[in-house]
C-alpha cells in the first residue's frame, strides 16, 4: 500500500494502486503523486502540516500549500 496526494489540492490517500484522477476540489482532475510506502512511522511535513504513516521518510514532493518549486520538509512525529 502506497500514500498519495494530490500537488494541487492536497487531498491525501492510502491505496495500493494510484486513485481515480476525478474531481479535484481545485478544478479538474487531481494531481496524484506518491509519498512512499504506508508503514508504522508517522511523519508531519512542517509547511503543509500533512501527517502521514509510513515505512521511510516520505518523498520531498512539491508541498500544495507552498510555491510551486516548494518541496514537504517531513519530520517524524
Amino acid at each position: 500500500m502506497e500514500n498519495y496526494q494530490c500537488e494541487k489540492c492536497g487531498l491525501p490517500r492510502q491505496a495500493t494502486k494510484i486513485p481515480a484522477d476525478t474531481s479535484c476540489p481545485s478544478g479538474g482532475n487531481h494531481h496524484w503523486v506518491t509519498l512512499g510506502e504506508v508503514g508504522d512511522t508517522k511523519y508531519e511535513c512542517a509547511k503543509c502540516k500533512l501527517v502521514v504513516q509510513s515505512k521511510d521518510i516520505p518523498l520531498a514532493t512539491r508541498c500544495p500549500t507552498s510555491g510551486e518549486e516548494e518541496m514537504h520538509e517531513w519530520v517524524q512525529v
